[in-house]
């Protein structure tokens, strides 16, 4: 079991330099949300630490991205750097239903496998379940099993925070699911915004603690992915709400 810092743009005006020295015995690692070319600079850095410091790195990507095949290769070095296969995330497409989300989704997946096989990219590839908003309808996790279906090296991200806000059972996860599960991300919400910091006073700490439960029934031993907001935490700067992330990932018993 690894308990991983999700990270993105907020944080990269602390150097990885200085990330890494913050994380070290602390945390396992981290899951790196990419928005474009930008930040390749920041992921190289940061992938070569967390390979000298023994620190576990995976990625979030962005599936409306249309230049994919720039940001696979991107990844594609950074396995290379590291010396393992490299775990991406990905949410679902967002289309005007759910079966045209489905069948986007599917479209753009086929063209990604493609393209990792012919260039044998060392990449896993796992599609994460998320909750509707507002008029948006999102791909639940029900909803992406026609997905995991159609494709037999597909892996699955089960996002608890979003189970929650769906009202969905936390407990009930298809046999394909469980079969193909290999990373989660931890938050919690209040009303329909997420990613909050979790407390011990927080009004879904029951579920969760059922939903941490339920992941050792299944005997998943994978990423635990604190996915909260840094803009969310406590301090006067940066730096001082980074610490205060790590922190509370340290007093979360999984």
């Amino acid at each position: 079991m690894r308990k991983i810092m999700s990270i993105n743009h907020k944080f990269f005006n602390v150097s990885p330099t200085e990330l890494v020295l913050m994380s070290k015995n602390k945390i396992d690692g981290f899951e790196i949300y990419l928005r474009n070319k930008t930040e390749y600079q920041y992921l190289n850095e940061l992938a070569k630490l967390c390979k000298k410091e023994n620190l576990y790195l995976q990625i979030h990507g962005n599936i409306e991205d249309n230049n994919f095949e720039e940001f696979l290769d991107a990844i594609g070095h950074v396995a290379d750097i590291l010396e393992y296969t490299v775990d991406i995330v990905f949410h679902s497409k967002i289309c005007l239903d759910i079966t045209k989300s489905i069948e986007s989704t599917i479209k753009i997946f086929e063209k990604i496998f493609e393209y990792i096989e012919k260039n044998k990219l060392n990449i896993i590839i796992s599609i994460e379940n998320l909750n509707s908003f507002g008029k948006i309808k999102r791909l639940n996790k029900e909803e992406i099993i026609p997905i995991l279906k159609k494709f037999d090296q597909l892996k699955f991200t089960y996002d608890i925070g979003h189970e929650l806000i769906e009202k969905g059972n936390i407990v009930d996860l298809d046999d394909i699911c469980i079969k193909r599960l290999s990373n989660t991300h931890i938050h919690t919400y209040k009303g329909k915004l997420d990613h909050y910091f979790i407390y011990d006073n927080d009004k879904h700490i029951d579920e969760i603690k059922i939903a941490f439960k339920y992941l050792k029934e299944i005997k998943y031993d994978g990423s635990y992915v604190f996915e909260y907001d840094l803009y969310k935490s406590k301090g006067k700067n940066d730096k001082e709400k980074i610490e205060y992330f790590i922190t509370m990932i340290g007093e979360i018993e999984c």
